[in-house]
C-alpha cells in the first residue's frame, strides 16, 4: 500500500507501526518529514491494514481505524494539559492545541477479507 520501496519526496521518511489485540492485528505506514527549521512535524500518509478475522462491518471497521489514527496523531504531535499550582491552564480547545483537519494525513485503510474467527478492532487503534 505504502510503496515502501520507492523513492519518497525529498525530506520524507517512513516509519512503521504493529499493533494487535487479542486475535486482531494492524500494521501501519506514516510518511513523515520534519522542518529542521522551526522543528515542526508533518504527517503527509497514512497507509494502514486490519486483520481481525471476518469482517462483518468492514466500512465500520475502516471509519473507527481512521478514527483512532488521527486521534493518536493528534496526541502524540499535540496535546497536553498543563497543571500549575493545582490548575488546569487549558480550558477548552482555544487553548488546547489538536490535530487540526488541514494537517490531517490522507489515510487509506485496508481491512483484510479473512474467513477467520471475528475478533474485535476497537483496542486496536490504542495499542499501536
Amino acid at each position: 500500500m505504502s510503496r515502501w520501496s520507492e523513492q519518497r519526496p525529498a525530506g520524507r521518511s517512513l516509519g512503521l507501526a504493529y499493533a494487535e489485540y487479542e486475535r486482531a492485528h494492524m500494521a501501519l505506514v506514516a510518511e513523515v518529514s520534519v522542518n529542521r527549521l522551526k522543528g515542526d512535524l508533518a504527517v503527509h500518509n497514512v497507509w494502514s491494514a486490519v486483520d481481525c478475522g471476518f469482517a462483518l462491518q468492514p466500512d465500520i471497521i475502516r471509519s473507527l481505524m481512521e478514527g483512532g489514527i488521527t486521534q493518536g496523531l493528534s496526541i502524540a504531535m499535540f496535546e497536553e494539559v498543563i497543571v500549575e499550582d493545582g490548575v488546569f491552564q487549558q480550558s477548552n480547545y482555544h487553548d488546547y492545541r489538536i490535530l487540526r483537519m488541514s494537517e490531517c494525513p490522507d489515510v487509506e485503510v485496508n481491512v483484510i477479507k479473512s474467513q477467520r474467527d471475528v475478533a474485535g478492532v476497537a483496542e486496536l487503534v490504542d495499542s499501536a
